[in-house]
């Protein structure tokens, strides 16, 4: 299988950015491990106008207590199939985050295959109105993968981002809330909690800035590994029309994204699905973990 193929899927799990074995340090005070009733992912249901009302609450797991408008700390998992003609390739994948102490946090994601693995990890800090800021971004990638390590250094200071690697300085990058492969998307779940419907955010990857825009088309009620989630269903919204890429985020799970799906001229290449949930109740104590 190309190397570029296996890039664009596990990058694509993000999410996200997402495993088999993994050591747990967060808080399990909240976890959706109970299981639906429909154990494989059902095909979505009950779809609803974004400009109407939100849906009732998830009737699996429970919910977090803390605000919806701010970061916890979690860990989640997430599964998919790459079909490639006769072969199917498994993924699995997870994020966590983690509060390091005061404002600064720390998320990370991994996805592995049985030929290459993928790991990238975030530094950053929330401003009091939740913006967040990347101060230190690495990806790391072996196996089929033919890419080098990256080392991004965000300098609010000189409005410049270093590559550590390459020794190299983008000044001309820079603009007002840039930011990095993985603060982008948990940006989006907090400003869904806001009540947004349309937003952009410019996200500097590799070695260049780039926009990603993105609109609320509805809410639908998913049953998957991790339990029957309420989400809001969410489009990138893309030059290439014949391309659409879809995210849903769990509204009462602090709108964590639990599904991924990229289709091309209305066929579906792949589809990433949350496997387990693990979710502190508050904001959560300062880890002394690093990157």
């Amino acid at each position: 299988m190309p190397h570029r193929t296996l890039r664009t899927l596990t990058l694509y799990c993000l999410l996200l950015s997402p495993s088999a074995s993994f050591s747990d340090t967060l808080s399990h005070s909240s976890t959706a491990k109970e299981k639906s009733a429909a154990h494989s992912n059902e095909p979505l249901t009950q779809l609803t106008p974004a400009s109407q009302g939100e849906s009732a609450p998830a009737s699996q797991g429970d919910p977090v207590q803390a605000s919806q408008g701010e970061l916890v700390p979690f860990r989640v998992s997430y599964k998919t199939e790459w079909k490639v003609g006769w072969f199917g390739i498994d993924i699995d994948a997870y994020r966590e985050l983690k509060r390091i102490g005061g404002n600064r946090w720390q998320v990370t994601f991994e996805a592995e295959t049985s030929a290459a693995k993928l790991r990238e990890s975030s530094l950053f800090q929330v401003t009091p109105k939740q913006r967040l800021q990347p101060i230190n971004y690495q990806y790391r990638a072996t196996g089929l993968f033919n890419e080098g390590d990256r080392t991004l250094e965000f300098d609010t200071e000189t409005h410049s981002i270093r590559d550590a690697e390459a020794d190299k300085i983008y000044s001309d990058a820079w603009q007002q809330e840039i930011r990095d492969n993985l603060t982008y998307m948990l940006q989006a779940g907090l400003d869904l909690a806001a009540g947004e419907k349309t937003f952009s955010y410019a996200v500097f990857e590799k070695n260049k800035r780039k926009l990603f825009r993105f609109q609320v088309v509805g809410e639908e009620t998913l049953n998957t590994r991790a339990g029957q989630l309420n989400t809001i269903k969410v489009q990138q919204i893309r030059n290439q029309k014949d391309r659409e890429i879809y995210a849903w985020f769990a509204k009462d799970y602090h709108y964590l994204l639990v599904r991924l799906q990229d289709k091309k001229k209305g066929k579906k290449r792949y589809e990433i699905n949350v496997n387990d949930i693990s979710m502190s109740s508050s904001s959560g104590s300062p880890t002394a973990d690093t990157l």
